[in-house]
């Protein structure tokens, strides 16, 4: 017998939300959180889950620039090796080290996966965290290499099997979402095939989910939801000047060990790590790419520009914000072009995730290293070592005050830009207490494609 031909509002809104919080989970891979418990690791994953839905153009950026900085670090390990074996070959057996790592390894190294033991003995509050440039100069320095052959380093420690088996990736999960958002696609198209409107709630889901499964496929070899790094035994003689009992500081970009305190991870503290995570791949081109998939999403929003709204007011709010999503991130690309000022945001990301964990003091740090950071950027502070940096390119050339008028621009913009994506999410989900005629119908073959 066939089903009605109708819907209900919880039905649209579970389908919907359903898909939504499906689609996010499942494709979200977080970075390994350099400390230990089940706490630290889903705060971490739930920050990332919310900063998708705020920023999805920066999330997908990010996803994009990890695939190919962990592309660099699998063809340096295999460069690396083969020139290795090339050089070593009258006394080496070879274990077809070249193969260890695999893109899975790769990953892993980009996404902190590797930590340094320093074989000190006794607890320490702080970790060190090889970054993909770290590890590709331990591969340039032959750190590695003599490590392996001297048996120290072993294959387990880079051996993409077991980097795949510290995951936790489902076939199964993963079939579901493909079927969900084939679903929740095809029955827009289908909707609009049929004359039938198309929901707000529904085109702000379909948008978010397309950038969502285009991350996906850039993280598809990415381990996910890793909860421990791994250690490698490194004397502080391989670190170069790094020194693993202090706290690094600064733009860490071109860091090539981090060290941090393992002991900090409250909820605000794992947001200003995703924060941080997302944005430190900004600048050049990937600024460009997040400001043009920005634009992107602008255009998508406006496909309902015409549509049924409650009330002129929020119609004219949506409008507004669809306006935001686009215009807000191009301003501050403008901007910051070519003069490096994200460093200046990144440094007060890594900053405040080390705050103190008292919950009163908190807010008012936050503040307060925001204010310092927007003085150092215009070139008006010194920064923690005591050295005036001097901003540079066109911005180092014009006056101090201007300066400040384009940084407190920068900082407008993007909070602006946050509440005009809230404003959007929020206005899908509200708008469903009055919808136009038709809304409730369904095409009689939507209901021949499984879903949830």
């Amino acid at each position: 017998m066939p089903g009605p031909t109708e819907r209900g509002t919880l039905q649209l809104l579970w389908s919907c939300t359903s898909t939504f919080i499906l689609c996010i989970w499942t494709a979200m891979h977080p970075n390994v959180v350099p400390v230990r418990g089940v706490f630290p690791t889903g705060f971490y994953k739930a920050a990332l889950m919310i900063v998708a839905v705020l920023l999805p153009e920066m999330v997908l950026c990010m996803a994009a620039a990890q695939f190919f900085h962990a592309k660099d670090v699998h063809i340096a390990w295999k460069e690396k090796w083969a020139d290795w074996r090339n050089r070593n070959q009258g006394r080496r057996t070879g274990n077809n080290e070249e193969e260890w790592l695999g893109l899975s390894g790769a990953f892993f190294v980009v996404m902190g996966g590797f930590v340094v033991d320093t074989r000190k003995g006794g607890a320490s509050p702080l970790v060190t965290t090889i970054t993909g440039k770290g590890f590709i100069e331990l591969l340039e320095n032959d750190t590695i290499q003599s490590l392996v052959d001297s048996g120290e380093l072993k294959k387990e420690h880079f051996d993409h099997f077991n980097v795949e088996d510290k995951g936790k990736a489902s076939n199964i999960a993963k079939a579901i979402v493909v079927c969900q958002a084939t679903w929740m696609a095809v029955q827009i198209a289908g909707r609009k095939a049929s004359g039938l409107p198309v929901t707000l709630l529904e085109a702000h889901v379909a948008i978010q989910i397309l950038y969502s499964v285009t991350a996906y496929i850039f993280w598809w070899k990415k381990p996910l939801d890793v909860a421990e790094p791994i250690s490698i035994p490194l004397d502080e003689s391989y670190l170069g000047s790094h020194d693993p009992k202090m706290k690094t500081r600064g733009d860490i970009r071109d860091q090539s060990f981090i060290t941090e305190d393992n002991q900090i991870w409250s909820a605000t503290h794992m947001f200003f790590r995703v924060a941080h995570d997302v944005s430190m791949y900004l600048g050049g081109r990937v600024e460009l790419y997040s400001a043009i998939t920005a634009l992107i999403n602008c255009a998508l929003h406006a496909t309902v520009w015409n549509s049924h709204f409650p009330t002129t007011t929020e119609r004219l709010l949506w409008r507004l914000s669809v306006a935001g999503i686009g215009l807000f991130p191009t301003i501050t690309y403008v901007i910051t072009v070519s003069n490096r000022l994200d460093r200046y945001l990144l440094k007060w990301f890594f900053s405040t995730r080390s705050y103190s964990k008292n919950i009163i003091c908190r807010p008012f740090q936050v503040a307060q290293g925001l204010w310092y950071i927007r003085l150092e950027a215009c070139g008006l502070r010194d920064a923690e070592d005591g050295r005036r940096i001097e901003p540079e390119g066109w911005f180092g050339k014009i006056h101090p005050c201007l300066r400040i008028v384009l940084v407190d621009i920068v900082i407008l913009s993007t909070s602006l830009y946050l509440a005009s994506i809230t404003y959007l999410t929020i206005e899908a989900f509200i708008s469903l207490r009055s919808l136009p005629a038709g809304s409730y119908s369904l095409p009689i073959w939507s209901h021949i494609l499984p879903h949830i």
